[in-house]
């Protein structure tokens, strides 16, 4: 084979799914309300396979015929909403994660300091 042909198969793959996964996708755009701003947070899960090869069609020819495929998909699941008024707060969608304590315990130490 004289070029990579399995190369050019995920090139073209993680080419789409770069495509169809921008910044929009996770952090949604700015919500605005009398109140205050609101900004949707999602978590993205992507994943792909891909494979290739040259195929022995039981003949003495100098180059098999290649032949390859791929697939990919992308998963979004929101996970909640960073509210912003007079102070920033993560409202969360779902289950409590890690990230769900970290925004909540940094919002907790911001009211502490500010003396709220």
């Amino acid at each position: 084979m004289e070029n990579n042909q399995v190369k050019e198969v995920v090139d073209a793959t993680l080419a789409r799914l770069k495509d169809i996964s921008n910044t929009d996708c996770i952090i949604g755009k700015t919500i605005e309300t009398e109140v205050g701003k609101v900004i949707p947070i999602c978590k993205a899960s992507i994943g792909f396979v891909t494979g290739g090869g040259e195929i022995d069609i039981k003949k003495k020819v100098k180059e098999y015929p290649f032949a390859g495929g791929s697939s990919g998909g992308l998963s979004l699941a929101p996970i909640g909403f960073l509210v912003i008024t007079d102070r920033v707060q993560f409202l969360s969608a779902g289950e409590n994660n890690a990230f769900d304590k970290i925004c909540n315990f940094a919002t907790r130490i911001c009211e502490e300091i500010k003396g709220k």
